[in-house]
């Protein structure tokens, strides 16, 4: 008598459709991770932005005009570099960017980022442009 070993068809697709429920799975929450991840780059280096930004207004007097702050290149208050490179977006893709916005007389600014997790924002700042809760905007401290 011949005694055939092996795995049915049944087990088989039990076993594969198990497979993939856990793989999508871990990928969701990955996907999850790196968003967060982003977006916590992003609040740093708003920070950072802004102590260069603070750093301008105590040499000038000023800030920077928007213009001068030019994310990817250094960022120069006079003759004083503050920042040597202002970071780009850890996607560098739109419409995930940061935004510098400046009043006419240099005097109070408005420092945002757009973040990949709903509602993880301040959007309750004073910033003119932003809507929703999506935001993470940073504004002069003098």
């Amino acid at each position: 008598m011949i005694i055939k070993r092996g795995f049915t068809l049944i087990e088989l697709l039990v076993v594969i459709s198990v497979i993939g429920i856990l793989i999508s799975v871990i990928a969701a929450s990955f996907t999850t991770s790196q968003k967060r991840g982003r977006d916590v780059k992003r609040r740093a280096d708003l920070a950072a932005i802004q102590q260069s930004l603070e750093q301008c207004f105590v040499l000038n007097a000023v800030y920077p005009t928007a213009a001068m702050v030019s994310f990817g290149s250094a960022l120069t208050c006079g003759t004083q570099t503050t920042m040597n490179l202002v970071p780009l977006d850890p996607k560098n893709a739109a419409p995930y960017v940061y935004t510098y916005t400046i009043n006419a007389g240099l005097t109070s600014y408005c420092l945002c980022a757009l973040l990949e997790q709903t509602g993880a924002g301040n959007s309750n700042n004073n910033c003119s442009f932003t809507t929703g809760g999506n935001y993470q905007c940073l504004a002069n401290q003098q």
